[in-house]
């Protein structure tokens, strides 16, 4: 459809070519030819013939080139700042993957109860979709409520609890009070330390701080006044060059003999073809504005959401289930274990009869490392200049 639209600009000067040079004789009252040109075909600015046509062809030609000139300008800039804004945009989603996955591993390793654990895992995912779901609009739309059911992170009277609009907001909320009560609780058992809940407010501080807007209009948006300046100058563009364009094919069709004989020659086909895609692109670079506001739609070149955060998903499951290795819980019952036990935590350090291999790495790498004196001074060089590849190949062969 955005390529039908942008063809208007191509019948336009179609039109005008048709009105203007096939129908009739009327535009020129002088014949043919209908303009004097220059050696190099150019209409001259100054003409006895003809003199409407000529002239406005002329006018629309210096015209279109002075707007042009300004254009490059300001659609340049207004183009990278859009580009900008949209990877502003992609990092902030980053950023609150990362943040999510750090409170889960917060959560995680300092909550013991599995129940407690459970519940609060189910949350930070829960915030963590509606944090998304904000991005795409949708964050009080039945759209929303029906896929947290679906991925069952609803239950009871959640979602009729939260605060519009800022809904995952409220889930941080319910996090920290959770984690308070936890602070106080009479089971010692469940008991958390208050540096344990300094930790978790963090965490949510900076989940909270990193999900808060991830479309940041109030911070990110363009300048309404710019937006329609740039859109200004870009119409007034398509509009001088679809006319122009326009006026030279009736001069061209004039002097062909009038009617459509102008379309038995190759160039007349090559200059639509032209006119369309120069006006498709150039109102192209406007729409892209428009295509990039919002990455967390579902268009191909938006983030897959979906992928994304099925493996974040599958990562508070993991946490979920408590899992750990052999090694977590690893208890030394004698010296020959004990010594066994060091060398292994620190057998990139500790010279070990049964890493040979390592060993003949580690002698290889300190072998390769060793240079002469005169040597590495020139490597002290080489933050300044560059070692010539003449001295890289002496020195391989010492």
């Amino acid at each position: 459809i955005r390529w039908i639209q942008y063809s208007f600009w191509t019948f336009l000067a179609l039109m005008i070519e048709i009105i203007f040079g096939a129908i009739g004789n009327w535009a020129f009252p002088d014949g043919r030819p209908a303009c004097h040109r220059a050696e190099d075909g150019t209409i001259l600015l100054i003409t006895t013939t003809n003199k409407n046509m000529c002239g406005l062809s002329k006018t629309l030609e210096r015209t279109g080139e002075t707007f042009n000139f300004l254009a490059a300008f300001i659609i340049g800039g207004f183009i990278l700042s859009s580009v900008q804004i949209w990877l502003k945009r992609r990092r902030s989603y980053i950023d609150h993957c990362n943040a999510t996955r750090n409170l889960l591993i917060v959560i995680s390793s300092i909550v013991e109860d599995e129940d407690e654990k459970t519940l609060l895992i189910r949350w930070i995912i829960l915030g963590y979709e509606l944090a998304v779901m904000k991005g795409r609009k949708l964050i009080d739309s039945n759209i929303t409520r029906e896929y947290l059911e679906d991925l069952h992170l609803l239950e009871q009277n959640e979602w009729e609890t939260m605060v519009n609009g800022e809904r995952h907001t409220t889930v941080w909320y319910w996090i920290l009070k959770k984690s308070k009560k936890l602070l106080v609780s009479i089971d010692l058992s469940n008991n958390i330390t208050d540096f344990e809940f300094q930790t978790i407010h963090d965490a949510v501080a900076f989940s909270r701080d990193k999900a808060s807007d991830l479309m940041m209009c109030v911070s990110n948006d363009q300048p309404p006044p710019y937006i329609y300046v740039c859109a200004f100058l870009i119409n007034i563009n398509l509009i001088l060059y679809a006319l122009e364009s326009g006026v030279r094919w009736a001069i061209m069709s004039f002097d062909a003999g009038g009617g459509f004989l102008i379309w038995k020659e190759p160039r007349m086909y090559v200059e639509v073809l032209l006119l369309y895609f120069y006006t498709s692109i150039f109102a192209l670079l406007f729409d892209v504005t428009t295509i990039l506001y919002n990455p967390f739609g579902s268009r191909p070149i938006d983030i897959k959401h979906y992928q994304i955060g099925a493996g974040i998903r599958s990562f508070a499951k993991r946490l979920q289930q408590n899992e750990e290795p052999d090694t977590m819980n690893l208890i030394v019952h004698d010296e020959q274990q004990s010594k066994k036990s060091t060398r292994r935590r620190s057998f990139f350090f500790e010279d070990d009869e049964t890493t040979v291999k390592e060993k003949g790495l580690q002698k290889g790498l300190e072998m390769g490392l060793k240079v002469k004196q005169s040597e590495h001074a020139l490597l002290k060089t080489s933050f300044t200049r560059p070692i010539s590849f003449k001295s890289h190949i002496s020195y391989q062969e010492k």
